[in-house]
């Protein structure tokens, strides 16, 4: 399964990003993956004298690496899922973070 997803938002940035994953086609099935995304900031850079990052302003890369569980539902249309998701960017550490979550999916 693969994902491309570009998203613009009202801060004057357009984020382009590709996840891909490796899951079997069980009813109950883990899954593990990853992916990458470039944030490109129109605004320019608001990095300070000191070098140290503001809160936003800097275009930068992030890579992460995730897994999980996905369960089926019996038409196998929708779906719940757990998972966990580890982000690393080029920014020295300053935009890395983990995030776990819960995704669903139900179509009619």
């Amino acid at each position: 399964m693969h994902k491309l997803h570009i998203t613009v938002t009202s801060k004057n940035t357009i984020t382009m990003g590709l996840t891909i994953r490796l899951m079997p086609r069980w009813q109950l099935a883990p899954f593990i993956g990853g992916g990458g995304s470039y944030n490109h900031s129109f605004s320019g850079s608001r990095t300070s004298g000191t070098l140290e990052l503001q809160a936003q302003g800097d275009s930068y890369y992030a890579g992460y690496a995730e897994g999980g569980l996905r369960w089926l539902t019996h038409d196998r249309r929708g779906y719940l899922e757990l998972f966990g998701r580890q982000v690393s960017s080029s920014l020295s550490g300053d935009r890395d973070y983990w995030v776990a979550g819960l995704g669903m999916r139900v179509l009619h």
